[in-house]
């Protein structure tokens, strides 16, 4: 998935995928007449489900953890305070000094965990009779497990510890060792305390609920997806869940996916109100990548079936001898499934086919002719055709019993049926190169959009008086980052 990184290291999904969705259905119009979407007033659609990738960059959270740490941590001051128990007594010192930071904060992952370092460095000096002066260095390690709650906060359980890189330790008198570690670790826990509850805080100007609350409203915004049916595309988001943070090399990761239906509807336009967003749910498993799945019911007009059949039955007849000509063909159904063909046929003078069954030269039939037919959808070609076509009846009371006869050959019905295909596999192949090429990385203000559409296919048929109802399936692959 296409990540882009954000000033505060957050990227994730917009609801450019309600737009998405929209462009790859009006690219897949485009091969089928402007009316060709059954006109139905809504269509239940199968689950869909967009992944929004969270990414916080450790590169961020140091940043802004080094800008808001300021340089001098803390100033050490103890007067009179007893600096060492001899066997002589004890020995009462003002122990001054400070704590400042020695470098940048680092972030990393460490395994599991996320450690976060903070070098520091003190100067302290003891006074007793005599001044001195020693200079200390420590790192601050907080190791931490991130996650994000039900209620969209961002949590850590943390373990915070120190180790010295150099002990303050002094020569009193060029006689005495004394240890001012013990005056300088009050410090370094304070110092510890107050890190860990900045860093939550930082992760909480992150604004993970407040960004996936406004993707979750926009969600719900219907989409126009043809302005001459006024269609209408609907998302409704149903739930939110994910796997868990990511503790990777450079970021923490994660994929959250919402899960919805998709809807289409014609000439009503409705206003959404859109739903809070829902708590986040735990899942053992989640989709690798974002899936849309749309459930398209695409009407084909008979008679515009027609017209294409007597487009190809001309080309035809021009390549053959005119003995025999096929032409005006008209379809029609019923609600039983059936498909029937009225079409004219003209035997010329000296036909071959006709000098086969020895009828006279002088004989010549003009006439038109019914078959009924099944249609049938080959979902593996993505073909339409018409097949077991039979002779009904001559539909013109002029033609001759010979004629009927010969429509009854099979040779008449093969040459019907050869030409009785309507491939749609090349128009969908097209519609998807060009729906593609559209969606490859879209950006419009900050909003990256990589989508692709994977897979159109033909499921099932229902003949009607006029029409042709065909089921499609559209599936695809999208990602969206911000």
């Amino acid at each position: 998935m296409l990540l882009l990184g954000l000033s505060n290291g957050l990227t994730r999904h917009s609801s450019s995928y309600i737009v998405t969705c929209s462009t790859l259905l009006v690219v897949f119009l485009l091969f089928f007449p402007t009316h060709a979407v059954a006109q139905k007033s809504e269509f239940s659609q199968p689950e869909s489900f967009i992944n929004v990738p969270i990414e916080i960059r450790y590169q961020t959270l140091q940043n802004k953890l080094n800008q808001s740490l300021p340089e001098t941590l803390a100033n050490i001051y103890d007067k009179n305070r007893v600096c060492v128990k001899t066997r002589f007594g004890k020995i009462r010192c003002d122990v001054k000094g400070w704590v400042k930071r020695n470098g940048a904060i680092g972030v990393s992952a460490k395994q599991k965990w996320l450690e976060f370092t903070v070098p520091i460095k003190a100067k302290v000096s003891a006074k007793a009779g005599i001044r001195e002066t020693v200079e200390a260095a420590a790192t601050l390690i907080i190791k931490a497990k991130p996650q994000i709650k039900p209620d969209w906060t961002l949590a850590l359980q943390v373990f915070p510890d120190y180790r010295w890189d150099k002990e303050p330790s002094i020569e009193l008198f060029d006689i005495v060792s004394i240890n001012l570690a013990r005056f300088v670790e009050p410090q370094i826990a304070k110092q510890m305390d107050k890190f860990v509850k900045k860093v939550p805080h930082m992760l909480s100007q992150l604004e993970v609920k407040k960004k996936m609350a406004s993707v979750w409203r926009k969600l719900h915004e219907p989409k126009q997806i043809n302005k001459d049916l006024d269609a209408y595309l609907y998302f409704s988001p149903k739930h939110v869940a994910f796997t868990g943070l990511n503790i990777g090399q450079q970021a923490l990761n994660t994929t959250v996916y919402i899960a919805g239906n998709t809807s289409i509807e014609v000439s009503n336009k409705r206003k959404i109100s859109a739903s809070s967003l829902p708590v986040l749910n735990t899942q053992t498993q989640a989709p690798s990548q974002g899936q849309f799945n749309i459930n398209l019911p695409i009407t084909l007009s008979l008679q515009e079936i027609s017209h294409s059949f007597a487009t190809k039955l001309e080309q035809d007849n021009q390549k053959k001898q005119k003995e025999l000509t096929l032409l005006n063909p008209e379809l029609r159904g019923d609600n039983k499934g059936e498909i029937f063909l009225d079409i004219d046929i003209k035997y010329a003078n000296q036909n071959a086919v006709l000098q086969f069954f020895n009828i006279t030269d002088w004989f010549s039939v003009n006439g038109r002719l019914a078959f009924s037919g099944t249609p049938i959808l080959d979902k593996d070609s993505q073909t339409l055709s018409i097949s077991n076509l039979e002779y009904v009846a001559n539909t013109n009371s002029g033609i001759v019993d010979g004629a009927i006869d010969l429509a009854g050959l099979e040779m008449i019905r093969q040459r019907i049926e050869d030409k009785a295909h309507f491939p749609l596999a090349e128009k969908i192949d097209t519609a998807i190169a060009k729906a593609n090429l559209s969606l490859q990385q879209q950006k419009t203000k900050g909003i990256a959009v990589n989508a692709a559409l994977t897979k159109v296919s033909l499921n099932s048929l229902k003949v009607k008086q006029s029409t042709i109802d065909l089921t499609t399936h559209i599936a695809g692959n999208v990602s969206v980052s911000f």
